[in-house]
Formats: structure tokens, C-alpha cells, sequence
């Protein structure tokens, strides 16, 4: 295998990236992103993705997703606690 300095590394993981990305359909790359964002926010602690969430957006959609889930969920039946 031949040695690369690491201008050379570089340029190939570009070039190679660019080639996936090309081959890639509009939905792989949705599938894609969407993975990798919830792995890297799956990762983060409470506190460090409402302030993802909050930079990237804002304080008032990360108190709107908040509200969604926290009113969604307490309408689920508890399947848990056997109070079917």
C-alpha cells in the first residue's frame, strides 16, 4: 500500500466522499443525515441538547418540541404498569 502524507489522505477521503455523495439518491442521503444526527443528539445529556437545540434553532422550538412530546407521551396508555 502506499504511504500518504497527510495532504494527500485528505484530498482522497474529499474525493471519495464527493463520489458517495454523488452516487447517493435524494432519499439515501435523508436516511443518512437523519441517522447521524440522532446518533451525535442520542449521545448528548439533557442540558446539552436543548442547547443544540436551541443555538441551531431557538429557544422557542426547543419549548415547542418539548410541549409536543410531553403532551404526546401523557396520552399513551400505561402499557407498564399493567393499566390497560
Amino acid at each position: 500500500m502506499k504511504q500518504l502524507t497527510s495532504l494527500q489522505k485528505d484530498e482522497l477521503i474529499a474525493q471519495y466522499v464527493d463520489l458517495l455523495v454523488d452516487s447517493m439518491s435524494m432519499k439515501d442521503l435523508i436516511s443518512y443525515v437523519s441517522e447521524d444526527l440522532t446518533n451525535f443528539c442520542d449521545k448528548l445529556t439533557d442540558s446539552e441538547l436543548k442547547d443544540e437545540i436551541s443555538l441551531t434553532m431557538d429557544d422557542e422550538i426547543y419549548d415547542e418540541l418539548v410541549d409536543n412530546v410531553t403532551q404526546q407521551y401523557a396520552k399513551l396508555p400505561n402499557t407498564f404498569g399493567g393499566n390497560s
